[in-house]
């Protein structure tokens, strides 16, 4: 039983109380709660995808690229699948962020880490304003790439200030909306 191998490791703990809780439940309502957290979660567990999710023998190790200074392409499919594709992308910079925190804990020469992110609208979460706010002093370099000021702006304001202030170089091409452009003029 999970539990009794839980409990050498977690007693008294609140998480081992709340496990005794939900044991206890009927199986009718343990499934009721679960049922939303399964269904999210077998996007990722289960079918041709769940390859890519194995956390027993991981295939990468973010921690170890950045310190590498190796190369890692994530090709999103938020257009053939939104839901796997957005939660994936918050899955990585998730991991980027717990990269970026060990990098901040080694005291290790940090090489520079550049981390590209095209169509980030798509992925980004709120949370990622923290990873830009320490990614300098980390050694780490974020480019943001989008279309136009509103891709930033539908996330809202704050982060959208966020982006747009703690970015130092801003490259425009091709500005076709008039609001972008006579905002980077």
């Amino acid at each position: 039983d999970l539990l009794e191998k839980l409990k050498p490791r977690l007693p008294n703990t609140d998480l081992y109380r709340w496990i005794e809780q939900f044991k206890a439940l009927p199986p009718s309502e343990r499934a009721q709660r679960t049922s939303g957290l399964l269904s999210a979660l077998s996007h990722f567990a289960s079918g041709k995808n769940s390859i890519l999710f194995d956390t027993e023998e991981p295939g990468i190790e973010l921690t170890k690229v950045m310190r590498e200074n190796q190369i890692v392409y994530f090709q999103l499919p938020v257009l053939l699948s939104p839901f796997l594709g957005k939660a994936t992308g918050k899955l990585v910079l998730q991991s980027f962020q717990n990269a970026i925190a060990n990098r901040h804990k080694s005291n290790r020469k940090k090489k520079f880490f550049s981390l590209f992110m095209d169509d980030f609208s798509e992925y980004l979460y709120p949370g990622f304003v923290s990873i830009l706010n320490k990614s300098r002093s980390a050694n780490v370099g974020v480019v943001f790439a989008h279309q136009a000021l509103g891709d930033i702006e539908s996330m809202g304001d704050s982060i959208a200030n966020s982006i747009l202030t703690n970015t130092n170089i801003k490259i425009a091409m091709r500005g076709n909306d008039p609001d972008t452009s006579e905002y980077f003029a």
